[in-house]
């Protein structure tokens, strides 16, 4: 079809394009959003998911949130912004220039001298003595079914490598202790634990023992009674307060190391092990999932590869279309229309037998003539001054230049053809 057919069924196509890839972009949309997501999942649980994939405990370690445990000492002690760390290997290198804290050490014959390497290795030691043994729940590890208090040897294991004359006390009720100038807070102890030691400086202390003391020869601290600091004492009476001056005293403005690994948390450090541990484990699937999509994004299809399109598309299609973008992209479409009329005015006139040499203005009521008779729905004169005010605009749109052109060709099938097959 040609004429205005051509003009309205301009391709849309653009020459060199290639919609072809990978991905389309739902699917593209889809994989970053799960990718973001998951990142932003791993960082979260590297920043506040401490104890994930651990087993659950109610032993008296940090991560035990049972009545003995000191899960909630560590997060108190981060609230004051006290610099702190738990460790799980070679708890005496990092305490070189640190507080070692050792609390509730379970000290026995296989471990006891990684003990004593990590207590002379470190620059400054709290311990913590063990007061309480606990069962725990058969339904829930997590808590505990019931409590007894360890046997005295039991208690003084822990310290028999820094004092073997030591000895322990418990009185029913704590007489009023003298804080020297350490503390002011006053401990509240239910089933109060003391020590006697002629090696101890008493820094918190009474008649009845020591409850915070320090060595006399060395760098080193000892806190006799942990229902000071466990979860189910921090809160009693002043004990967070008094806690709180206790670690500030020893630490002297050093950071802390808690250390785990005489609870038997000993694990040596292994990067292979930790990327496919949580959270690194998050990271490593990201790594895999990565490298699917670059291999999948390097074969976007399967088969032979496709035939590379040619520069310049061939056939009229193109030289029509590619002309018709020229001429709108110049601001020539105006001029086009025009032609576009007087050509097929003079077409109609010649298939009509028109006179020959006729004027074009004398022509245009020549054809008024005929399409009277044959009872044309639209005039030639109508859509003639349609296009004159189009020409005359500056800018004219090409949806309304189109809309004339599919016009005047309807009407140059409908009088040579008549209105029943337009």
């Amino acid at each position: 079809m040609s004429g205005p057919s051509a003009i309205a069924q301009e391709p849309e196509r653009e020459l060199g394009t290639n919609n072809g890839g990978a991905f389309s972009k739902r699917t593209l949309y889809l994989l970053v959003s799960v990718g973001l997501v998951s990142i932003l999942f791993g960082f979260g649980l590297a920043i506040f998911g401490e104890g994930v994939g651990r087993s659950p405990t109610a032993d008296n370690n940090t991560y035990s949130r049972s009545a003995l445990g000191h899960r909630a000492l560590v997060e108190f002690l981060r609230s004051l912004k006290v610099p702190m760390v738990t460790s799980q290997h070679d708890s005496g290198a990092k305490a070189s220039n640190a507080l070692a804290v050792l609390l509730e050490p379970n000290v026995h014959d296989d471990n006891r001298q990684d003990a004593h390497d990590l207590v002379h290795s470190a620059e400054a030691v709290l311990l913590v003595l063990p007061k309480w043994q606990g069962e725990e729940d058969g339904e829930d590890p997590r808590k505990l079914a019931s409590v007894s208090l360890l046997t005295s040897e039991a208690v003084l294991d822990a310290l028999i490598l820094l004092d073997e004359q030591a000895e322990l006390n418990r009185p029913r009720a704590l007489e009023k202790m003298h804080h020297s100038d350490v503390a002011s807070g006053r401990p509240s102890l239910a089933n109060p634990q003391l020590l006697r030691s002629s090696m101890l400086e008493p820094l918190i202390a009474n008649d009845q023992g020591v409850l915070f003391g320090k060595f006399l020869d060395e760098e080193i601290y000892v806190l006799s009674d942990p229902d000071l600091l466990n979860n189910h004492g921090l809160d009693n009476g002043e004990n967070a307060l008094l806690v709180a001056e206790i670690f500030e005293y020893a630490r002297d403005g050093r950071s802390i190391v808690i250390d785990e690994t005489l609870h038997g948390y000993l694990r040596q450090p292994s990067m292979w092990r930790a990327l496919f541990e949580m959270p690194f484990v998050l990271v490593t699937i990201q790594v895999f999932l990565c490298v699917i999509l670059l291999v999948w994004s390097g074969t976007a299809r399967f088969g032979n590869p496709l035939r590379k399109p040619p520069v310049m598309a061939q056939g009229s299609d193109f030289l029509i279309g590619n002309t018709a973008r020229l001429m709108r992209l110049g601001g020539h479409s105006g001029l086009a229309l025009s032609r576009y009329r007087n050509a097929t005015v003079m077409a109609v006139a010649k298939l009509l037998h028109a006179p020959r040499g006729m004027p074009l203005p004398e022509l245009y009521g020549w054809l008024e003539h005929i399409e009277r008779n044959r009872q044309v729905q639209r005039p030639l004169a109508s859509i003639a001054q349609e296009i004159d005010e189009l020409i005359a605009q500056k800018s004219p749109d090409g949806a309304a230049l189109l809309a004339s052109a599919r016009n005047l060709y309807h009407w140059k099938e409908e009088i040579l053809h008549g209105p029943a097959n337009h």
